[in-house]
């Protein structure tokens, strides 16, 4: 924050800077604003206020394709690697029609034809998806743009839960020719692993003689696969324990 300094004349003054301008030289001169008031105090709110003001100016220049960019590169550190590459590819291919428009031009009217339009071809959740990063990014550039947009209602899926005949007659069909297959039907129905959890497990994942422990995934990133390992305090963090027939199928099991 910008300091005042008292004048001969027993005001207050705090220089803020404004712009760098380019001159014919090639040299480059720093331009600043002057604020003077009777107090320190004031002469510094007032240089705040200029300076909030021009940040936020400055951050509704960028187009929403910027605005994308920034946000994802915020994120990319603390977000999962394949929500990432989710992101990126909802940036590139998208968001066409708008992307190219700054951020203080967008409006209700614009992003509800841009919601209705891109739901005519995509699911409920892909269009609340494609639109809560499109929000996201627009909310980092300045948190006062709160659009109320309506989203397409939601559908409901009727899920079927196989029943223990379905799964031993799965397990039947695929044990002759392809025992991969049969490892992760085992581990999906007794101890409900993902998919990315089944492909991350090690050894030293063994605990005990019928337990494994859970803590992480393999995912792609979109370069490579990699093990991520979940937070200390994530729920996904578990310990599971299988029959015995399904430690002695395991390859780690070493048996």
């Amino acid at each position: 924050m910008a300091k005042a300094k008292k004048l001969p004349s027993g005001q207050w003054r705090t220089l803020v800077y404004d712009y760098t301008e380019i001159l014919p030289d090639g040299q480059k001169k720093r331009h600043y604003e002057s604020f003077t008031a009777d107090t320190k105090a004031k002469s510094e709110l007032m240089a705040a206020e200029f300076s909030n003001t021009k940040n936020r100016r400055n951050r509704n220049n960028l187009t929403l394709l910027e605005a994308m960019d920034k946000f994802i590169d915020l994120k990319s550190n603390v977000l999962s690697p394949s929500t990432i590459k989710e992101y990126r590819r909802l940036k590139n291919s998208v968001y066409k029609d708008i992307e190219h428009l700054p951020v203080h031009k967008l409006d209700k009217i614009t992003i509800q034809k841009w919601v209705n339009d891109y739901a005519i071809t995509h699911s409920p959740k892909s269009t609340k998806n494609a639109y809560q990063f499109l929000n996201s990014s627009i909310h980092l550039v300045d948190e006062s743009i709160n659009f109320k947009i309506t989203l397409p209602q939601s559908i409901i899926n009727e899920l079927y839960t196989p029943t223990d005949d379905d799964i031993c007659r799965i397990c039947d069909y695929v044990r002759e020719y392809d025992k991969d297959m049969l490892i992760a039907i085992y581990l999906g129905a007794f101890g409900a692993l993902r998919r990315s959890e089944m492909c991350a497990l090690t050894t030293d994942d063994i605990r005990d003689k019928n337990k494994l422990i859970i803590n992480k995934g393999m995912i792609d990133n979109g370069r490579e696969w990699i093990i991520k390992n979940y937070p200390k305090n994530d729920s996904s963090n578990r310990l599971v324990t299988f029959p015995d027939f399904v430690m002695e199928i395991l390859p780690i099991s070493g048996k």
